[in-house]
């Protein structure tokens, strides 16, 4: 009777051994097999380490033929209990809590039976020295263990990714807030797949045992379902349910928050155009029909007219770039007129309808009008050639005259103009860089700008 229970229970380890590495990245099936080594093996073992053990070793059984048989009876309330009471996405951490207090224990009672069979110690001695190994050597020890495994599953330390979290959804452009929703859940929680669905559930669920987590949509972000977490590893539990709602809600608030400060910068837009509108314009329309000479007239009607753009950007929120190229070109033929410059304009045909925002459309305005400003009155340039591209998002112009107009002796120190330039381009996140010379497209000089259509633009409005 007692070999074949031996057999028995080595054989129940060993196909525990090979159904671990059949159920690698399933976690359902892992969570099971872990409670059922729990609750099958954590009492098998019991019962023949203290009853079976001791009679093959010729010695007093320490646990007793009836109380042997109650625990074996556990077994089968353990089972039932997992699958009753805390339903199986929530076994895979009480199994690991379970065998922790199971392996304590039955080292505490190995090491006093070893102290009484080999140092041949009395019964109150040896539990004695048991104690204090417990005390001051076990239980800090377990501690340590539990503290070291505990912090090995948090993959992330959600202090430290929290601060990093609001200044990335406060900057992040709103038409890469889904990729980057995914990338925070996939951050958090490592699953093996990330799927949106189109029915969104009201609030974060746990589905299919734990296999996988819904998390609800809000705006214009579709809700995400999330599949084996830690890269199939485990299943979700009720404590990533709690972590997934709670990120949830700080980044509705925080997409709440965004929408109140655009509103706010929109209607503090407008009020400023009104007053501009109102009180500048009114008083420069003035000054254009009372002025007294042909010079002043014409210097209010262009201030009045930059006015008028000043509003306008400030009212709207896109722009097209083809009519805004279109409209620079004819602004610049009628000023290269004017001075008996030849232009050539010369744009590529695969300029897209790329939207431009209001902060973007007036400073490649003036940076464009600088430039040719720059070739126009401080050379003697004969001609201007203007080439537009767009590459891979990034729009790039090169304004070139045939005339050095730089210091032959410090041809690269920057005036008010050109730092004009690099600050307006770099506040649209790009840059200016002028070459001249042999370096230049026309023999004098040039300055390339590259702007990003899709950069990050300061709003520091």
């Amino acid at each position: 009777m007692r070999y074949p229970i031996f057999v028995g229970l080595l054989t129940t380890f060993t196909l525990a051994a090979i159904q671990w590495r059949l159920s690698n990245h399933q976690p359902l099936q892992r969570a099971i097999l872990k409670w059922f080594l729990l609750a099958w093996l954590g009492g098998g073992t019991v019962y023949t380490g203290l009853h079976m053990v001791p009679l093959v070793l010729n010695r007093d059984a320490i646990l007793s033929q009836s109380l042997g048989w109650g625990v074996l009876v556990t077994i089968y309330l353990v089972i039932a209990l997992g699958i009753t009471r805390f339903r199986l996405f929530n076994l895979d951490r009480w199994v690991v809590t379970g065998w922790f207090w199971f392996l304590g224990g039955g080292a505490i009672i190995a090491f006093d039976a070893v102290l009484i069979s080999m140092l041949d110690l009395n019964n109150h001695l040896s539990l004695a020295i048991a104690l204090a190994v417990a005390g001051w050597l076990y239980f800090p020890a377990r501690q340590y263990l539990w503290s070291y495994f505990s912090r090995s599953n948090k993959h992330n330390d959600y202090r430290e990714m929290l601060p990093n979290l609001l200044k990335t959804l406060l900057n992040i452009d709103r038409q890469d807030l889904q990729q980057e929703w995914s990338q925070l859940m996939h951050r958090l929680f490592s699953p093996l797949n990330i799927e949106p669905i189109e029915l969104s559930p009201e609030q974060v669920q746990l589905h299919s045992e734990g296999v996988s987590l819904a998390i609800p949509g809000f705006h214009d972000i579709s809700g995400l379902q999330l599949s084996y977490a830690d890269h199939g590893n485990r299943l979700f539990n009720n404590d990533d349910r709690r972590l997934a709602n709670a990120v949830y809600k700080l980044f509705c608030h925080i997409q709440e928050f965004r929408d109140a400060f655009t509103n706010g910068v929109q209607e503090e837009r407008k009020r400023l155009a009104r007053d501009l509108h109102d009180d500048v314009g009114a008083r420069l329309l003035t000054l254009v029909y009372s002025a007294s000479d042909e010079r002043q007239g014409e210097l209010a009607r262009e201030t009045l007219g930059e006015l008028r753009a000043v509003i306008h950007d400030l009212e709207s929120k896109r722009y097209s770039l083809v009519p805004i190229l279109s409209e620079l070109r004819m602004e610049t033929a009628e000023r290269c007129e004017s001075r008996g410059v030849v232009l050539q304009w010369l744009q590529a045909d695969k300029i897209g309808e790329d939207p431009l925002e209001a902060r973007q459309h007036a400073n490649l305005k003036r940076i464009l009008r600088e430039a040719v400003t720059n070739a126009l009155r401080h050379s003697n340039a004969s001609n201007l050639k203007i080439d537009v591209k767009v590459e891979e998002m990034q729009l790039i112009l090169q304004v070139s005259n045939d005339n050095v107009h730089f210091d032959t002796n410090n041809p690269h120190k920057p005036g008010r103009g050109m730092r004009n330039i690099s600050s307006r381009a770099e506040e649209l996140g790009g840059s200016a860089e002028w070459r001249m010379g042999s370096e230049s497209l026309l023999g004098g000089y040039t300055v390339q700008i590259v702007i990003p259509l899709q950069g990050k633009i300061t709003t520091d409005e």
